[in-house]
């Protein structure tokens, strides 16, 4: 890891802070977790997998996925920019794309069956935080965001419902 994704990695641990979310850097945040990440290599190798943060907040397994440079963000299997390549390149060069995949690794390896993933890039004057839900059977891109605010405890089930299931507010 170079200086620059170190500082967007702490630049993303205070934003985390701020929303008052617990975290574990660089492994799982439960032991169901650490044992999934044993085989999560972004390689496909069958070896470690090391998120740059996982978390828990209410009843969903947080992800996130750094990369320093914007143009690092994702890759998308079509031009349609709906599908997120999964080819290993796209895993481990692009910040969504490595989400996605420690998210539904996690899926298929531990009782967690609502992930939000994070693709984060840039650095702290220019960055993209972007969350994905993540399921057993799908994914859904949501958009952008500037902090983890909306994912902190008292606030992700609101969020869930109106931009995950399109739930208007009351």
């Amino acid at each position: 890891m170079n200086s620059t994704e170190k500082k967007l990695d702490y630049f993303i641990a205070e934003l985390l802070k701020k929303a008052g979310i617990e975290y574990a850097a660089q492994k799982g945040v439960t032991k169901e977790v650490k044992d999934a990440l044993k085989t999560a290599s972004k390689k496909k190798s069958g070896n470690i997998g090391r998120p740059e943060f996982t978390a828990i907040s209410s009843n969903y397994l947080i992800i996130i996925e750094n990369k320093d440079q914007i143009n690092k963000h994702v890759h998308y299997s079509n031009t349609e920019k709906c599908v997120i390549a999964s080819d290993v390149k796209s895993i481990d060069n692009y910040a969504l794309n490595g989400a996605l995949h420690y998210a539904t690794h996690i899926i298929e390896k531990t009782s967690y069956q609502k992930i939000f993933a994070f693709g984060c890039s840039g650095n702290k004057d220019d960055y993209i935080i972007q969350p994905i839900y993540v399921n057993k059977s799908e994914y859904l891109i949501l958009e952008k965001t500037k902090n983890f605010t909306n994912f902190s405890e008292n606030k992700i089930e609101n969020y869930y419902r109106e931009k995950v299931l399109k739930i208007p507010p009351p």
